[in-house]
């Protein structure tokens, strides 16, 4: 409290003539001690600092990596979340247009280049319209007709009205579409047969 008075007077509550003072005091051969004491209690704080940093990146990766599945797909919410954390690394970066490159990001977040963009052309949307991010609608597969169709077809070919049992031929193994376990099935044969028109 002393040494803040003593530089508000000096200085006339001027910053920058406040620090010239310091700096002077500091590189005094006699206050030797007195600047090695500053200067280990800065370095202490910057490596307290520099450990809640590494943390939270840290965190960030095993949290991205604990949404990814070993398949490669997730679910929407699972999306959701790693896209949004993607989103939030980047967003003062396109905020104020630091140049940081997408693989320098990619090494450190954990994030794929896809992702990556995704988040970054989300964050200047955003920007640009002044809004807040919305729910994540992901897009329909390539395949998701066939596999809702799957479930009816499977019920339909087993039918009785539509096929019957080939008693001269043995099981087949085949995959159940609801459970995806693998269950013996017998072959069959078609009751409906084409016949040309007449």
């Amino acid at each position: 409290q002393d040494l803040n008075t003593l530089l508000m007077a000096i200085s006339r509550a001027n910053p920058d003539r406040a620090g010239k003072a310091l700096s002077q005091l500091l590189s005094d051969k006699a206050n030797v001690r007195v600047k090695n004491i500053v200067e280990e209690s800065f370095s202490s704080s910057s490596k307290s600092t520099s450990n809640v940093n590494q943390f939270i990146i840290d965190g960030i990766r095993e949290s991205i990596d604990h949404h990814t599945t070993s398949s490669g797909t997730r679910t929407i919410a699972e999306e959701t979340f790693v896209k949004n954390v993607a989103l939030a690394c980047v967003f003062v970066m396109e905020q104020t247009g630091e140049d940081i490159s997408n693989n320098a990001l990619e090494e450190t977040l954990g994030i794929s280049r896809h992702q990556l963009s995704f988040a970054r052309e989300t964050v200047q949307q955003l920007i640009i319209e002044d809004s807040v991010v919305s729910g994540l609608q992901r897009k329909r597969r390539k395949d998701y007709v066939k596999e809702k169709v799957k479930v009816y077809l499977f019920s339909w070919l087993r039918s009785d009205d539509n096929t019957r049992l080939d008693t001269n031929q043995c099981l087949v193994d085949v995959e159940h579409p609801v459970t995806g376990d693998k269950v013996p099935v017998h072959k069959r044969i078609w009751r409906i047969v084409n016949k040309e028109a007449h």
